[in-house]
């Protein structure tokens, strides 16, 4: 899944078990990349984290808890 930002960053987040390493866990991509020509952010035009299952659980409930305080918010 990719998700574009208005502040020039697209986020994406995939799993493919080709980058798990023989004794890790870690095979589910985080990608942040930059999509404005002249970089403000990342050095490199993209960054990505590999995680785990349980830290990509973590991620995902940060996220939600979070979008639900900012729609409780008046």
């Amino acid at each position: 899944m990719k998700i574009e930002t208005n502040n020039n960053v697209a986020f994406e987040v995939s799993f493919n078990q080709l980058d798990r390493e023989e004794g890790y866990d870690d095979d589910i991509r985080f990608k942040l990349t930059e999509t404005r020509k002249n970089k403000v952010f990342f050095e490199a035009d993209e960054i990505s984290f590999l995680l785990t299952p349980d830290q990509a659980d973590k991620l995902a409930k940060a996220l939600t808890t979070a979008a639900e305080e900012s729609r409780n918010t008046e």
